[in-house]
């Protein structure tokens, strides 16, 4: 493993989800400068080209927010740990949206549930293992968007499948609508999370 990426973030923060932005500056302080004006989380800059991670996600007091650089694994040597694994979830809405279909590395199949409009729906996978998660993608379907709503996002170290899942710790929460505009989501783990 190599020494993996260092990004200056903004204070305190573990985790975030997408937006980014990139843009075309002369220097890092300069990106420092654009990342506080978007409110971003946290930001990369290499080669002349400034990425900011978790726009319009920091606390808009400055006297809450300073950045300081942490060390997390680069893209190159985290392990894909999902693909393919034994899923679970509340119901499925028919065959060719099956639960599998979440984690088939196939953008053109989705996993679908029935769609309640007062109950919870849930969808686990089972990675097998404990493993330290620092990334989980998820790309929500293209025929529903506005029904990507209260995501919870939790992981947990046992196999549940009544769909009580309180067990499990909550990671992030994604309140939503969705608009495909949006684009994947990438929830990255600064620390990583143990599950």
């Amino acid at each position: 493993m190599n020494n993996g990426n260092t990004a200056p973030v903004a204070s305190p923060v573990d985790i975030f989800w997408t937006p980014w932005a990139s843009y075309s500056l002369l220097s890092e302080t300069k990106c420092a400068m654009k990342a506080s004006v978007a409110l971003a989380l946290s930001f990369t800059f290499n080669d002349s080209i400034c990425n900011l991670f978790g726009t319009g996600q920091s606390p808009s007091s400055s006297k809450s927010r300073y950045f300081s650089r942490i060390t997390y694994p680069s893209s190159a040597d985290l392990e894909e740990v999902a693909r393919i694994k034994q899923t679970y979830s509340t119901t499925e809405f028919d065959a060719n949206h099956a639960r599998r279909y979440g984690v088939d590395d196939d953008e053109n199949t989705y996993y679908a549930s029935i769609y309640n409009p007062t109950g919870k729906s849930w969808w686990i996978v089972d990675i097998g293992e404990m493993r330290t998660i620092y990334q989980i993608h998820i790309l929500p379907r293209p025929h529903a968007p506005e029904r990507f709503r209260n995501v919870e996002l939790r992981i947990g170290n046992e196999l549940i499948t009544n769909g009580n899942l309180t067990s499990y710790t909550l990671i992030h929460f994604y309140e939503g609508p969705y608009a495909i505009a949006e684009g994947r989501f990438i929830c990255t783990f600064f620390k990583g999370a143990e599950g």
